[in-house]
């Protein structure tokens, strides 16, 4: 049901400062030939329409603008920038920022003196969790750029590990887009996959590449290599067949001359052990 516009309290008041003159209109001047006037008090109904965000752990910025802007449509921003304002009105704007925090921080601004101070001590606790976030920022991209494969870890779980932290990182709001996921997973590719990395890095536009593709063409390749030889140096590897597969360096001076950008072919199917 809509709700209805407040109506105007009315009032005629003797401009001779004498009691209200009850129904007379500006202008009846009586027997006495004073003048009257009409004096409206439109009562204001705060909150009514009003949608009011919900404070969460990572929102601050966006909830503070918007509350900001709520206040000021319904005249009560005054009431936060100044604890001076009449007691009413103090208490209307104190009651619309309660409405718009969790529950747990309710009964710690009730008791605040006026809506000015509750505002203030919003903001205290949040900036002091940003300043928590941005530490577990760094810590989580520096967590990030130290992640690497554990000895005997397959793609598949390796990929849930990376997925997870760079997860993490973009739930606090930092940035982390696929491309740099997808060089990092290149550049810690254990050595049996170094041929295979050397490929998509030079075939590929790595901006483009997401990380499952990347993934796919890693699991394809990744049941037809064992563990590297124990017998061997620490880049030799052999595949299923027991052919022993070459060193990057070997791999990419052999390949060269396939992978220069003139060539007439740039696909796949070009490398015929991919």
């Amino acid at each position: 049901m809509a709700s209805r516009s407040p109506s105007p309290i009315r009032a005629h008041v003797d401009d001779s400062g004498k009691k209200p003159l009850g129904d007379k209109k500006a202008g009846d001047d009586g027997a006495s030939g004073s003048k009257s006037v009409v004096v409206e008090r439109v009562i204001k109904e705060v909150g009514m329409a009003a949608v009011y965000p919900e404070l969460t752990r990572s929102n601050y910025s966006e909830w503070a603008l918007v509350m900001q802007v709520n206040f000021e449509a319904q005249g009560l921003w005054e009431a936060i920038m100044d604890d001076g304002v009449d007691r009413r009105e103090d208490r209307q704007a104190l009651a619309a920022l309660l409405r718009a925090v969790p529950a747990e921080m309710r009964s710690t601004l009730a008791v605040k003196k006026s809506a000015k101070e509750a505002w203030e001590a919003v903001r205290t606790m949040r900036l002091g969790v940003d300043r928590v976030k941005a530490a577990n920022a760094q810590k989580l991209l520096m967590e990030f750029e130290a992640i690497k494969f554990k000895p005997g870890e397959t793609v598949d779980e390796f990929t849930t590990r990376i997925n997870s932290v760079a997860s993490t990182i973009r739930s606090i709001g930092e940035s982390l887009d696929e491309p740099r996921i997808v060089k990092k997973f290149l550049r810690v590719v254990p050595s049996r996959y170094s041929q295979i990395a050397v490929s998509i890095k030079t075939l590929l536009d790595l901006d483009k590449v997401t990380v499952e593709e990347l993934v796919g063409r890693l699991r394809a390749s990744q049941d037809r290599f064992d563990e590297p030889n124990t017998g061997g140096g620490s880049d030799e590897v052999r595949d299923k067949s027991g052919r022993l597969m070459m060193a990057e360096e070997d791999w990419f001076a052999k390949w060269k001359h396939k992978l220069q950008p003139d060539a007439t072919s740039s696909c796949w199917s070009c490398v015929s052990w991919i």
